[in-house]
């Protein structure tokens, strides 16, 4: 049985918490990579921005429209880094602007559901340690 020190159990890469890990979501009509850049959800930016949007949530919390692009705001500007490989119904390429990123996110509920489960998924925040994320479960498993 391995045992894992508490950093490997609990620690995290600041860079990865705020700069984003690349996650590949899928791929386009034209057979490229769909690859999401997502930050760690309660990182410091996007605590920043809720604070900043804290207003505009409370008062649309009981309108669930309003709230869900108020939400789909702040995962776009602090958690949703960038995008590649994203393509509108004409496949052209969707430039990652916060724009773009929010009506989609608005649009695809879906779309919104898979960054915040990547972006609370700790694993992926996690210092690197030369394993794949596979092995690292593996090794849980096994303790």
């Amino acid at each position: 049985m391995k045992l894992s020190t508490v950093d490997q159990l609990f620690g995290y890469d600041a860079e990865k918490s705020e700069q984003g890990v690349p996650e590949i979501v899928g791929v386009n009509s034209k057979g490229e990579d769909v690859v999401f850049y997502v930050a760690e959800a309660g990182n410091e930016k996007h605590e920043k921005v809720q604070r900043r949007y804290s207003k505009m949530l409370e008062a649309t919390r009981k309108v669930d429209k309003e709230h869900e692009k108020v939400i789909s705001r702040i995962i776009a500007e602090s958690i949703l880094v960038s995008w590649e490989g994203m393509l509108d119904e004409k496949e052209n390429l969707v430039e990652p602007t916060v724009e773009n990123k929010t009506a989609y996110l608005i649009k695809y509920r879906k779309l919104r559901q898979k960054v915040m489960e990547i972006a609370t998924n700790d694993s992926n925040f996690m210092p690197d340690t030369g394993k794949t994320k596979s092995e690292i479960a593996k090794d849980t498993e096994k303790n």
